[in-house]
């Protein structure tokens, strides 16, 4: 799956260490150490979770602008905004 690619390449981690699973209507990405909400350009709340991750130490924003957010605050700050 090109999403859990580019974070693992990125990461210099194994790709097989990584699991994806759908959440709330977006991908779910879990790696060795972490988990990251997944968001595309073309998805809903985009420019939210752009925002959250350009002021964040913990969350990416990767190749044509895949937006990763960090689980543990940085995703949940982005779905409570969205509210789901």
């Amino acid at each position: 799956m090109y999403i859990k690619k580019i974070l693992a390449d990125y990461k210099d981690e194994n790709i097989n260490d990584y699991s994806v699973e759908l959440f709330k209507g977006y991908h779910f990405i879990n790696t060795a150490g972490h988990g990251y909400l997944a968001i595309g350009s073309d998805e809903n709340g985009y420019s939210e979770a752009y925002k959250i991750a350009n002021n964040s130490n913990y969350s990416f924003i990767l190749d044509g602008g895949l937006v990763y957010l960090e689980e543990d605050c940085d995703a949940s700050q982005f779905l409570k905004f969205m509210e789901v």
